[in-house]
């Protein structure tokens, strides 16, 4: 089945409450599209964070881009989710990724994929976050960066987890 969704200009907080209500009634492989105007980027992993629940998500079209959603599976609870911020443009990354951040308990993380070694993004996480994050790179090959980040739940420093570059 395939949705589309108008998200108007009534608040940021009731388009994703449409959102949100969508994703909870629809199926396994459902799609639903959203006119790429709108910035969701941030809910749609909050919503995967929240609901225990995998997301996929594009842009597609050239003309009036649109941002096409399909409902995956459940999460398994050792599972981290997986970012994949490749097709981001680039000067969204590190909002995006920042925001999704606020949003984690103790303990949450995630599975950075990139294009390139992130490591701005960690000296912002540094400067922002403090001794609050952890940074574990999995995977360092050209075109595809893996990075295991997460709100600490110890108060340990960045320095003492294990496999952070500096």
């Amino acid at each position: 089945m395939t949705t589309d969704l108008e998200l108007d200009d009534s608040g940021e907080s009731e388009s994703m409450d449409k959102l949100f209500t969508l994703l909870d009634t629809a199926d396994r492989g459902d799609q639903i599209t959203v006119p790429a105007t709108q910035d969701i980027d941030v809910a749609l992993w909050q919503y995967q964070i929240e609901r225990n629940y995998e997301l996929t998500w594009e842009r597609i079209g050239s003309g009036e881009p649109v941002i096409q959603i399909v409902k995956d599976q459940p999460l398994d609870d050792a599972a981290l989710l997986e970012f994949d911020v490749r097709d981001l443009p680039p000067q969204k990354r590190h909002q995006v990724l920042l925001e999704a951040f606020d949003t984690f308990d103790p303990g949450d993380g995630f599975v950075l994929v990139n294009d390139h070694d992130p490591k701005p993004l960690y000296h912002q996480f540094e400067a922002e976050a403090g001794d609050e994050f952890y940074w574990e790179y999995q995977q360092k090959e050209p075109g595809e960066f893996r990075v295991n980040i997460g709100k600490a739940d110890d108060g340990s420093s960045p320095e003492d987890a294990p496999g952070v570059p500096f």
